[in-house]
């Protein structure tokens, strides 16, 4: 009995593999003289109520049929014919999406003034619908582990490198891109981790990475430090002697080290389609567990979120926080050789810019900005070009006044007190600048460390900022 059954099982298969070959194999002729045959000689036709309106192309409910005996009115519209009714016979069979649209080519892809009016569409293969293919739409997403990533479905995220991490709401997978030494960035928002992430690295060598452009459109690289844990410069001069993370062949970019977790860096790469970068991470010196995880965004030209030309940190929104690379107010050292602009986007309806320094919790006299001076000897705010000739801060027109902008106003400043009034020693001050567009241009010289008796143990800098509105 149980071979019978598999017998017939087997015949019942094979002939729907043999009908199903067939029918895949038809074209749209066989169909079109299939309708013509069995509608051949019925007066009864699907005809406009209006005789001088066209039939449109229909779309059609999926799977759907009018039960036997009854009548109806399909309504039919389209860009040409808004307002065109039709007359469904009861033994209308109506198509699925998928045998709406023929190719071009095919012969049922007629001119309505061409094709019989009761030939609703035909599709190459009617098989087509059981297997609709829909393409994923490749936008931004958030992978379950927190990354940022791009929609992809599976297969197509293997093929290119990814790794799925969630889904994403339109369909797919939400596909993340990681490389490591020696890679190439092919895809927009690529991480680049050190070996082994997320484990730390303690060796030595030279670890790069090369970024392609992914579109001719793209003029800038936007480096976001995820996680940058570098050993830190020497303290003679606070040179990156030991480890660095340098970046060749866009815009001139600084060398640093130590620690940057939570900074970011513009890079310019110009107009030129193939133009490309380089990142490099160079480990030297004594065993320390370095570790990095620096996020690569390609942004285009003429958006608003392409940096201004020569802004390195470029900020956005009303509020944020600008740091220098290496900032710490317990272990951080200012880094020798700086020299770069940050720049903030003024956003509509607002007209100036309130800076604080950030709180300090650590030390007894704040920290938060120490660009000269040293731990043990304090200087207090020094303002002008004369008094701060080798390191500095300017922040145009900045002033301790919110209502008369350009009283005390100075433009460069340094010391260890965040002020614009010189040899005040105690406590930060709140400054304004209405001076636009917003810029800080930070500059060090190649003595920062014990080698001077006034550049020891400074910090950098560290300011909150709000962006304040017109009136």
């Amino acid at each position: 009995m149980c071979r019978t059954w598999v017998v017939a099982a087997l015949v019942i298969v094979v002939s729907v593999a043999i009908r199903v070959s067939g029918v895949a194999g038809r074209d749209s002729d066989y169909y079109l003289d299939r309708w013509n045959d069995k509608n051949r000689g019925k007066s009864k036709a699907i005809t406009p109520e209006d005789p001088t309106a066209q039939i449109p192309s229909p779309l059609l409910s999926p799977w759907s049929r009018l039960p036997p005996g009854a009548t109806g009115k399909l309504i039919l519209t389209s860009a040409a014919t808004s307002n065109a009714t039709t007359q469904i016979p009861d033994d209308a069979q109506l198509l699925p999406p998928s045998l709406v649209d023929p190719p071009a080519t095919s012969p049922a892809f007629r001119n309505s003034s061409e094709r019989d009016p009761k030939l609703l569409k035909l599709s190459v293969s009617p098989m087509l619908s059981l297997f609709n293919i829909r393409r994923v739409a490749n936008t931004p997403c958030l992978s379950s582990s927190g990354e940022n990533g791009t929609c992809f479905n599976a297969r197509e995220c293997k093929r290119l490198g990814g790794v799925t991490s969630g889904s994403c709401k339109t369909g797919g997978n939400c596909c993340v891109f990681q490389v490591s030494c020696g890679g190439l960035v092919t895809q927009n928002c690529t991480y680049f981790v050190n070996e082994n992430y997320p484990k730390p690295f303690d060796g030595v060598g030279s670890c790069q990475l090369t970024v392609n452009k992914v579109n001719p459109s793209v003029c800038q690289l936007r480096l976001d430090f995820d996680s940058l844990v570098l050993s830190g410069p020497e303290t003679t001069d606070n040179r990156c002697l030991n480890d660095r993370f340098t970046v060749s062949g866009g815009s001139s970019t600084p060398i640093i080290c130590g620690t940057s977790t939570g900074n970011h860096m513009y890079v310019d790469l110009g107009r030129t389609s193939n133009t490309q970068a380089v990142l490099t991470v160079i480990t030297m010196g004594p065993a320390f567990e370095r570790s990095w995880k620096v996020k690569v965004s390609q942004i285009p030209c003429n958006t608003d979120y392409t940096a201004p030309n020569g802004c390195l940190q470029y900020y956005q929104g009303v509020t944020g926080q600008i740091k220098t690379y290496n900032y710490d107010v317990s272990t951080g050292l200012q880094l020798s050789n700086q020299d770069y602009t940050s720049c903030v986007r003024t956003e509509r309806n607002f007209c100036g810019i309130q800076y604080t320094a950030c709180a300090d919790t650590v030390n007894v006299d704040p920290e938060s900005f120490s660009l000269t001076g040293s731990t043990t000897t304090q200087v207090g705010a020094v303002v002008g070009q004369a008094n701060c000739p080798n390191d500095w801060l300017i922040i145009p027109c900045l002033s301790d006044s919110s209502v008369d902008p350009t009283a005390n106003c100075v433009d460069r400043i340094c010391g260890d007190a965040f002020n614009v009034r010189e040899g005040v020693t105690v406590g930060d001050a709140v400054l304004y600048s209405f001076v636009k567009p917003f810029t800080l241009v930070y500059h060090t010289d190649d003595t920062e460390g014990n080698a001077a008796v006034l550049e020891s143990g400074n910090r950098g800098y560290c300011l909150n900022y709000v962006q304040q509105p017109c009136v």
